[in-house]
């Protein structure tokens, strides 16, 4: 009896976990994140930081302006990872997206350049809008930079273009690379 509580335990953690696999990239699915908006005013905007992609939004308790004639006041773009709701809509939403694949890159410019760079060769970033470069350990003595406050993944020393990463100016370091979706501007029209 003590081991089918314990399968039942196990295969019940198992399966609220689901995976979403595409050619070599498995990503976790975030299911059911409850999201309060308030388009009353302006356009409210949510951005998932390590969101990949968004599957769905559904309205979970919303007031009558979410829909008028048929046409929804609140969503998503499909390449982007916030959620938004304007034009009075005001609620709660239930979103599910994939989590962002990360990968541990160390990165060391210090030579004769005092630059170098790596393609990122990972199987989920063939697909992934967006990057986040975040340092973990820097093992240069101040060479990197602190993140910029302003840029996603941005230090004054080290920072992406589209799959590549790089740092200068002898920065050495370990740095986590994310495939995130793009954050949507307040200025987006919908």
């Amino acid at each position: 009896m003590k081991f089918l509580v314990i399968a039942l335990c196990i295969l019940a953690t198992t399966s609220a976990r689901k995976l979403h696999h595409e050619k070599g990239c498995t990503r976790e699915e975030n299911e059911g994140n409850i999201v309060s908006l308030d388009g009353s005013e302006k356009t409210q905007y949510h951005h998932f930081d390590r969101a990949a992609f968004i599957h769905s939004m559904d309205p979970k308790d919303v007031n009558d302006a979410c829909t008028v004639d048929g046409k929804d006041n609140f969503g998503f773009d499909s390449d982007k990872v916030t959620v938004w709701a304007g034009n009075g809509c005001k609620g709660s939403f239930i979103v599910d997206y994939l989590v962002a694949h990360c990968t541990n890159v160390t990165l060391n410019s210090k030579n004769a350049d005092q630059y170098t760079d790596e393609t990122i060769k990972s199987p989920c970033y063939k697909s992934g809008a967006s990057y986040d470069m975040k340092k973990i350990q820097e093992y240069s003595v101040g060479k990197c930079g602190d993140y910029d406050g302003e840029h996603t993944g941005i230090g004054n020393h080290y920072g992406f273009a589209v799959r590549t990463v790089w740092t200068d100016n002898g920065c050495d370091g370990l740095f986590q690379i994310c495939e995130v979706g793009i954050k949507m501007d307040e200025e987006d029209d919908h």
